[in-house]
């Protein structure tokens, strides 16, 4: 059986970094760095996508990674944008293609729907309600949302007002056990949050129907919430910091595959974090040199941790 199925599009990114120095097109995305990190931490994974053919040998190195890439289809158009550092807002997203919606469970082979979890973890509102909803009649309750991809960080500014992204993640939550997003991702639905709020933004998603709330506080570590253990925090394990991109995504391969072992919380904030900065060492998106002996490193951050 699957541990995850990841779902989300592919991306064809460009990255412009502050210093002035340019990366790609590479491959980036939430789906694409959250398998890699699940596959490079152990776990059985498969992914559920849509690109254009123009990133099929990316495919092959997902596939050569241990990920199953049964469940990517290619097509005409991957999704394409350019990721901006330079802005004074410190970061924009500008989309130039997209591919098709995921949008029913005849996109997913028949293999993955007995995994233990699915990782919706989308771009930009790729992934339709009816397949949430399939999903969930489906595995009940075992869906984790990517938040960045729901109205978060990744997704288009004006797609949808902040009331309206509020109201759509109200309606769809109750289908999800796990709502994991970070501080950025709170203040493009929110506005204005602050690192003090993370009990209640955690609490927010909990209210809303999810099981567990997670929240990623960059250097001030990550904190959890749920009904039965109420809040739990962690510290941020000392790094370098080369290149954030993906970090948040692979936090969320980490914490699922620290949550699986002993159905822990605090098993899987720890887990998330050791693994996002083992990553954030290194630079070139989605690569199998940058998820290279990701296991090893993060052991050795989450033991130096706990000591």
């Amino acid at each position: 059986m699957y541990d995850a199925i990841v779902i989300g599009h592919l991306l064809k990114e460009t990255i412009f970094y502050e210093d002035g120095s340019k990366l790609g097109p590479v491959l980036g995305s939430p789906c694409a760095y959250t398998a890699m990190a699940a596959a490079a931490l152990g776990l059985q994974t498969g992914m559920v996508s849509k690109a254009g053919y123009d990133l099929g040998k990316h495919v092959i190195a997902l596939k050569k990674a241990g990920i199953d890439v049964s469940g990517v289809a290619l097509g005409e158009h991957s999704t394409e944008n350019y990721l901006d550092y330079t802005v004074p807002e410190g970061k924009k997203l500008t989309f130039i293609h997209k591919a098709e919606l995921i949008g029913s469970l005849a996109d997913l082979p028949d293999k993955y729907l007995d995994a233990g979890y699915f990782l919706l973890c989308p771009v930009d509102h790729e992934i339709t309600d009816e397949l949430l909803c399939a999903l969930y009649d489906q595995g009940k309750r075992r869906l984790s949302m990517e938040l960045s991809g729901f109205g978060g960080a990744s997704s288009a500014a004006a797609l949808f007002t902040q009331a309206e992204k509020e109201i759509h993640l109200e309606k769809i939550t109750p289908y999800f056990k796990i709502v994991k997003g970070g501080l950025e991702d709170c203040r493009h639905i929110f506005g204005e949050v602050k690192v003090a709020d993370a009990e209640d933004l955690c609490k927010i998603f909990v209210n809303w129907g999810a099981e567990i709330g997670v929240l990623t506080l960059g250097e001030y570590g990550a904190a959890a919430y749920s009904k039965k253990t109420g809040l739990i925090t962690v510290p941020a394990p000392d790094c370098a910091v080369k290149d954030l991109t993906g970090a948040g995504d692979v936090f969320h391969a980490g914490f699922i595959a620290g949550y699986l072992q002993q159905n822990c919380i605090r098993d899987g904030l720890e887990s998330g974090s050791a693994a996002s900065a083992a990553v954030i060492a290194k630079t070139g998106g989605v690569t199998p040199g940058r998820f290279k002996e990701l296991k090893k490193k993060q052991d050795s951050l989450v033991e130096a941790s706990n000591s």
